[in-house]
């Protein structure tokens, strides 16, 4: 777990601009995030009957847990649902990828130099050409941010759109041969006591050349899990910060990033943003809005 105090930030507030204090909290893993030790309960509401599965998905905090611990497939199943009705559109799946010929040297292929044989080189002689993708290392990087916060009125299957959402946008990337990483987190303002600042929770669910858990993003997406175990967590994860009652106010926005995906997109790399999605339509207007970000690029850099 990794603490930062971050430079202050300039918002706009009922249209004037102010400066914001940023404070982040950055987990290595989901491993890392759970290793947590539970010092003493939570303060955080815990419903239980059939109050407890808008909030938390399943019937109390204690199901909750054993299926983050033992495996949640009805979860799953659920999110595979929900990504199969969000449909790509037709420009996020022919994405136009500008590409150079490659010539490739090998004991076989497609044309022999004949010169090679003679000096007994025979090894490369062949040369095969391909046609591979034209991008630099900084822009084939794509990171997508989760933004998994949600007010107490959002139900943890509606939180859920978000991680259907990036699965689609995920696969359109991988598709146009970029390397995709996936990070999620929650961002709240008033969430401590006397301090008035912004703190960001993040975790990696995918990094740059990992597969993705399909269950993995499925639970860390639920509102439940977050519930239990960013806010939760919080009581105790920072000793000189007290939480307040209702853990603050969900906040989005592009100036709401982890540290690491600023830097990522200072350096080139294509960081994706999804928000407050709760509905299949929030998803379709989301992968829309993406889509039309990525068609901008290609033109500018054309």
């Amino acid at each position: 777990m990794l603490l930062i105090n971050r430079d202050p930030i300039k918002v706009k507030h009922y249209g004037t601009e102010r400066k914001e204090k940023l404070f982040e909290v950055s987990f290595e893993n989901m491993r890392d995030l759970m290793s947590t030790p539970l010092a003493h309960k939570p303060t955080l509401y815990s419903p239980t009957g059939r109050a407890a599965f808008p909030w938390y998905g399943c019937a109390s905090r204690e199901v909750l847990r054993d299926r983050v611990a033992n495996g949640w497939p009805s979860l799953v199943t659920k999110l595979e649902g929900m990504i199969a009705n969000v449909k790509l559109p037709d420009s996020a799946t022919s994405i136009n990828i500008k590409r150079r010929r490659k010539r490739t040297r090998a004991d076989f292929g497609d044309s022999v130099d004949i010169h090679e044989v003679l000096q007994g080189r025979c090894d490369r002689a062949w040369t095969t050409t391909s046609h591979v993708p034209k991008q630099s290392a900084q822009n084939r990087l794509v990171h997508i941010f989760v933004n998994a916060t949600c007010n107490a009125n959002i139900t943890a299957n509606e939180q859920m759109w978000r991680a259907a959402t990036a699965h689609r946008i995920m696969e359109a990337m991988e598709l146009a041969g970029k390397s995709v990483a996936v990070t999620l987190g929650i961002v709240s303002q008033g969430m401590w006591h006397g301090i008035d600042d912004t703190t960001i929770q993040s975790v990696p669910v995918k990094t740059y050349g990992q597969n993705v858990s399909l269950e993995e993003l499925a639970i860390m997406t639920n509102g439940g899990f977050w519930r239990d175990n960013f806010l939760a967590r919080a009581d105790y994860m920072i000793p000189d910060r007290k939480p307040t009652s209702g853990h603050g106010r969900a906040v989005d926005g592009d100036q709401y990033l982890p540290m690491n995906l600023v830097q990522e997109r200072d350096n080139g790399a294509h960081v994706i943003r999804i928000g407050h999605v709760t509905s299949e339509r929030d998803a379709r207007a989301t992968i829309d809005r993406v889509s039309r970000e990525l068609a901008t690029n290609q033109r500018d850099a054309a």
